[in-house]
């Protein structure tokens, strides 16, 4: 169970840290545009 979840901790963290570079990078260009 524990090796099992693992993984997913990681693909989770790995997600939520792209979407979150994501949006900081599309909020920071839209301040650029503006």
């Amino acid at each position: 169970m524990i090796s099992l979840s693992w993984p997913s901790l990681f693909l989770f963290n790995t997600y939520t840290t792209s979407t979150t570079s994501r949006l900081l990078l599309s909020s920071d260009s839209d301040h650029l545009n503006q």
